[in-house]
């Protein structure tokens, strides 16, 4: 699942709790869809954007139906809960449109306005259980509370991979701290 804003790269898992509960939500609604599959719900609370998945996938099939919802929030005013409940309005709606009519589903993110926010949508065929697995295989699985690339990080790294220090960028910068002293 990748995060519409560009600068989303920190993320926390929508609680497991919460995600059983809106499975089941979305497995009451539609359940005279999901005879021949099921769903599944995971989440990730960003800085700045709430991104929310629920995919379908039937019985004995690889492939999957991802619906995808982002929204942008500030932290100060907008209430988290609200933020996610949103997400799942408007997931059941491309679920519903998905089941009566899937061609008309945005490939890409789509800008639509809902309860007067902006909130994007778009559907994949992306398959996150065989990217779990993937990454698990790969020892990029990590389940701790805070996840996600710390570009901070990252580019340090880079900066000590080529043998430099604090003491190659410009006084006062937030790599080199040290005050000029004046002589």
């Amino acid at each position: 699942m990748k995060p519409r804003l560009p600068f989303s790269s920190k993320w926390t898992p929508i609680p497991d709790e919460l995600t059983h509960q809106i499975t089941q939500v979305f497995a009451e609604t539609f359940s005279n869809y999901l005879k021949k599959g099921r769903v599944f719900v995971e989440g990730r609370i960003y800085l700045r954007e709430v991104l929310l998945r629920v995919g379908y996938v039937e019985k004995g099939r690889l492939g999957q139906d991802c619906f995808e919802v982002s929204i942008e929030y500030m932290q100060e005013k907008d209430n988290m809960v609200k933020m996610i409940h949103l997400g799942v309005d408007c997931t059941a709606s491309l679920l519903e449109q998905f089941f009566k009519n899937p061609e008309e589903l945005p490939p890409i993110w789509k800008g639509l306005q809902v309860e007067g926010r902006e909130v994007f949508c778009q559907y994949t065929k992306e398959n996150p259980e065989l990217e779990a697995e993937a990454n698990k295989i790969l020892g990029e699985d990590n389940d701790g509370l805070v996840r996600g690339e710390d570009e901070e990080e990252e580019l340090d790294a880079k900066i000590s991979l080529l043998g430099l220090s604090s003491e190659d960028f410009p006084e006062g910068s937030h790599r080199n701290p040290k005050k000029k002293t004046k002589s």
